[in-house]
Order: C-alpha cells, then structure tokens, then sequence
C-alpha cells in the first residue's frame, strides 16, 4: 500500500546520546514502529572532546498515514528508513522517491571518528580537513578498521620524525573514538597519503637488504624504526624462502635484522 503524510499526522521531536537513542524514544512515545514514521534528523549530536562539549542528538518523528486515511489528491512515494524526504511536492506533482544515503555518511562509528579527529587538529590550531572511510580487515571476520586521511597545506608537523608524531595523533584518537562509542574500534590515520608512499619505500628497502643478504650470506641490520614501520618490513619478507628477520632492541632503538635461512637451520 503506498503511504502519504498528512498535514494533521501527529509529529514529536525527540533528543538522545545519539541519533539512534532519540528515534527510540520517539518510537516509544509515539507507540509506532519505525516503517510508521517519517524520520528528520535534525541534529547528529557530538560526543565532544574528552567529554565536554557533548552535543544531544535531535530527530523530528513524523507519523505516516495510509492512503485510505490521507486525502485522494494525492500520493508520494514512502521515504526510505531513517532519512528525510525534504519539502512535501505539491499536489499536481508526486514526489519521488529518495535515494538511500551511503553508509559512509551516515555510519555513527566513522562520524564519531572523522569528529573526534577534526576537534583535535582544531585544538591543535591545524587548517586541515578529514576524510573517513573504511579500510579492509587484517584477518578475515575481523570489523573493519576506519581510515581518516588528514587533508591540507603545510602538515609536515603531523608527520614527525619517522611519522612519531602521527603515530601518536593516532594513538590518541583511537582511544578516543573507542571511549565515545563505548567499545574498540581500530582507526587509522594517514597525513595526504603519507603512510602509502611510506610503505611503499619500507617494501622496498625490504627487497633490496634481502638481496643483499643472499649475495654475501651475512647478517644486515636497518636503522631503527617504529613498530609500525618494523611490521612492514616483517611482512614484506615473511614468505622469502632465503631470509628471515627478527627485531632487537629497546624502545625507539628497536631495530630489524635480516638473516640467511641456513643460519637459522
């Protein structure tokens, strides 16, 4: 049956800690479920930053009326769960239907991110922007992780020395975004594509000592790198039948050696 709203259907606005908790409350009150109502969300709300400045969300819950009880002059098409359909078309035209958001706008877990880590580069006094998106997982069956990729002019000092300051920035925003959303949630940061073409370069020194390590059959250590860093190099050798590494050392002078397999054996 096609539904149409109607002037006179009963409306609430309803607030809650997030734009899933406000619609419930307004279901509640309402006693509707939620293919009976229209849904505005007004505002997202905010978790703020280290708990202040914690913004409600704000939905407007708008009853549907069946077509039988609105008036025949008109008929438009049921919006799509949870979003809003705008104006109401006048009555020579019908309105069409909505197309369904993409879940990367609407995810509360990649908004909660890209949120968190654009009050903290405010804080930080950085004109930066922040794109979220989702990454794929590490092992399969796992969540997949966020991606925020800091946009702008002149971020070499996210960076740091070897991507320490970055490293940290993360750090403290996964915490963050995992404390806001009240479980673990891995996030991931990246300055204009840095930590790409930072791989990149790790893969290929990787190769290169590799190479250098079967030609004369010796030991060859690399300068010491973060963990992250030491990860890339462990990977990119993990399956060479000829060399092997392992990671020595104390906090920032951990570093990697590549060994000959037969010294192993």
């Amino acid at each position: 049956m096609e539904e149409s709203l109607s002037e006179t259907a009963p409306v609430i606005e309803m607030t809650g800690p997030d734009v899933e908790e406000a619609i419930q409350r307004g279901l509640a009150e309402l006693g509707l479920a939620r293919s009976d109502v229209k849904i505005d969300i007004l505002t997202p709300g905010s978790k703020g930053l280290l708990g202040l400045n914690v913004r409600p969300a704000r939905v407007r819950l708008t009853r549907l009326i069946s077509e039988s009880e609105a008036a025949p002059t008109q008929a438009t098409s049921p919006a799509p769960e949870g979003y809003s359909t705008g104006a109401l078309a006048s009555s020579a035209v019908a309105a069409a239907p909505i197309a369904s958001a993409s879940p990367e706008l609407t995810n509360p877990d990649l908004q909660a991110a890209r949120e968190t880590l654009e009050e903290l580069l405010d804080k930080m006094h950085m004109a930066a922007a922040v794109e979220a998106a989702w990454g794929e997982p590490d092992q399969p069956g796992e969540e997949k992780p966020i991606l925020l990729d800091i946009r702008g002019d002149d971020l070499g000092s996210l960076i740091g020395r070897k991507g320490e300051t970055l490293s940290a920035l993360q750090f403290l925003t996964r915490l963050m975004v995992s404390n806001g959303v009240g479980r673990s949630v891995r996030v991931y940061l990246d300055v204009e594509g840095y930590k790409a073409r930072r791989a990149q370069q790790l893969t290929k020194l990787a190769l290169r000592t590799a190479e250098q390590v079967k030609r004369h059959g010796r030991p060859l250590p690399l300068e010491p790198m973060p963990a992250s860093e030491r990860r890339l190099i462990h990977l990119a050798l993990r399956d060479d039948e000829q060399v092997y590494t392992e990671s020595a050392g104390i906090g920032s002078q951990r570093k990697i050696t590549s060994y000959p397999r037969d010294r192993r054996e």
